[in-house]
């Protein structure tokens, strides 16, 4: 929160709702990408189905990099599931000349650790 002084000596306490923030930038601001963006940033709730939809959009059009990053920056790890994981193999198959897993575990260990289902994964 905020804390603050008017000119009449009041103090003042303003604090954000971090439970609602996002979804009230999303519905209405109607700014989708802002609400993504404080979200990530903030590792605040709200934007996981945003951020799912965006995920599944890059798979589909095979922009693997950007789903691999969305997925390891994706706020408090809603992406960093054994769904994503599946995702991945799955993307293998229609890219033979690339490896989708590796690339995505790449991005999480740029900034991150692995969690336990994808630590387990990897030894694979």
């Amino acid at each position: 929160g905020v804390l603050g002084i008017n000119r009449l000596g009041q103090v003042m306490h303003i604090q954000v709702d971090e439970q609602n923030i996002v979804k009230h930038i999303q519905g209405t601001l109607g700014n989708i990408d802002l609400a993504m963006k404080v979200a990530a940033r903030a590792k605040l709730p709200g934007a996981e189905q945003l951020y799912s939809a965006s995920f599944d959009q890059m798979l589909r059009t095979g922009d693997l990099n950007g789903a691999a990053e969305m997925a390891a920056r994706s706020p408090n790890g809603v992406l960093r599931t054994p769904n994503t994981i599946n995702k991945f193999k799955q993307a293998s198959q229609a890219n033979p000349g690339q490896n989708p897993l590796l690339i995505y575990f790449s991005k999480i260990l740029e900034d991150s650790t692995l969690n336990a289902v994808e630590s387990i994964e990897l030894a694979r």
